[in-house]
This record gives C-alpha cells, sequence and structure tokens, in this order.
C-alpha cells in the first residue's frame, strides 16, 4: 500500500522558531546551552531577585547565575523582554541606593558616583553641574613681540 503524499508546509509554518545560544559557565567552565524559554525565566529571576535587599549592584545578578557581561549584554541586544527586565532592575536598585544614601545607610559620596548608570535624572543634574564648573587658567608671562610691546611701568 502507497501512502499518499503530504505538503509539509503547514509543518514547518506552525513550529515555533526558537533562538539557541549558548555561554561559559564562569563556575563550571562548561558550555552551557540558551533558548529563549531561558532567558525569559532570566528576566523573571533578575526582576525578583532585584526586589530583595541585596540586590545593589545589577552584575551581581549575572555574575551570581555564571554568566559573563560580554553574554548578558548579547542576550540584552537579541531580546526585548531581558532588555526591558533590565530597565526595571536598573531602576530597582537605583530606588534602593538612592533612598539608602538619604536614610544614611550607605555612603551617600559613593551611591552620587554611580547614580546616574542607574537614573537618566542624575544624568541630567551630573551634566549641569559639570557645565556650571569655573574654569581657572593661569598664564604665566605673556610672550613679547613687535606687535604686543612689553608693559612699561610696572
Amino acid at each position: 500500500m502507497k501512502l499518499p503524499k503530504r505538503s509539509t508546509d503547514n509543518i514547518v509554518s506552525t513550529i515555533k522558531a526558537c533562538d539557541y545560544d549558548d555561554y561559559m559557565c564562569t563556575y563550571s567552565f562548561v558550555r552551557k546551552p540558551v533558548n529563549s524559554a531561558y532567558i525569559e525565566k532570566l528576566a523573571t529571576e533578575m526582576v525578583l531577585w532585584a526586589q530583595t535587599d541585596e540586590a545593589l549592584k545589577i552584575s551581581q545578578f549575572w555574575l551570581m547565575k555564571g554568566i559573563c557581561n560580554r553574554d548578558f549584554k548579547r542576550w540584552c541586544d537579541k531580546h526585548e523582554c531581558l532588555r526591558d527586565a533590565y530597565e526595571t532592575v536598573k531602576a530597582l536598585v537605583g530606588n534602593r541606593r538612592e533612598m539608602g544614601a538619604l536614610r544614611k545607610q550607605y555612603d551617600s559620596s559613593m551611591v552620587r558616583v554611580s547614580m546616574k548608570l542607574y537614573d537618566e535624572e542624575w544624568k541630567g543634574i551630573d551634566n549641569e553641574q559639570e557645565s556650571s564648573k569655573q574654569t581657572i587658567v593661569v598664564v604665566e608671562k605673556m610672550p613679547t613681540s613687535y606687535l604686543v610691546p612689553e608693559k612699561k611701568g610696572k
């Protein structure tokens, strides 16, 4: 009995395309596979982690997971859900750091230096302060020439 030939076009179009990637775990030095489901899970875990009191620096999260900075940034470029989670985490961690400095839990001078990495408003504050700084220029002695003679009577 001969089976009729079936078209596979419908089957192929219904299969969800998954992005597969891998990374080298910084703890085990073993390459581990990564797919879209893993990235979505990582994004969710990162936002949950950012809501804890231990979350003071974002890179703590991916280093704790054994992921190097280069791989994490590459995934953020590729996956919108991770990029959105990263922006949310930046706001959560930045708010914790700023409120901690206001409550004297953290050194306010250290927080002030790094707040522009977490909050766009702080970038504007730093830019305003840098533009309002005075610059003092000290000129030792003006050279003389026939166009600009030396001042007499000093």
